[in-house]
């Protein structure tokens, strides 16, 4: 990650710099464990249906999939060239950054209609929102801050 060339970031910044990635794939490897979760639930007796927020998150746990398969892929060196070709990532990133804050904003909205609910959600439901509102933390500072990924 680089900031705009007339900054010169400090040690602080340019540590935070270096972990924002991170930061944004953090929540990742839990979203897989989505079917865990739920199996486990539905085998110790669970008759609710899923909720919203465990909706959202299978649907994320579909683009994990994909995604953790493209870094698979790319890293074994399995992938045909169009898929790992620059193009293909710059529209590979600009994608993640919309579907992670179209769900992040949908999970914001499911978690303030829920305060209002008087039903009892289960942990998965919670876990989930809180899953998918979280790149958005790193996603604005990337945005706010105008620093470009590479």
């Amino acid at each position: 990650m680089t900031l705009p060339p007339a900054t010169e970031p400090n040690a602080a910044l340019q540590t935070l710099l270096d972990i924002l990635p991170t930061g944004l794939f953090l929540p990742l490897g839990v979203v897989l464990c989505w079917p865990i979760f739920y199996a486990t639930q539905w085998v110790c007796g669970r008759r609710q249906s899923l909720t919203m927020g465990e909706w959202l998150l299978g649907l994320a746990w579909l683009a994990a999939l994909l995604f953790t398969g493209w870094c698979v892929g790319k890293g074994t060196g399995n992938l045909p060239e169009l898929v790992t070709d620059a193009e293909f990532k710059r529209h590979a990133v600009t994608g993640y950054i919309i579907f992670m804050f179209s769900m992040g904003a949908l999970a914001l909205v499911i978690w303030l209609v829920g305060l209002l609910g008087r039903r009892r959600q289960p942990w998965t439901h919670t876990l989930g929102l809180a899953l998918m509102i979280w790149p958005a933390v790193p996603l604005l500072i990337v945005w706010l801050g105008n620093i470009k990924l590479e």
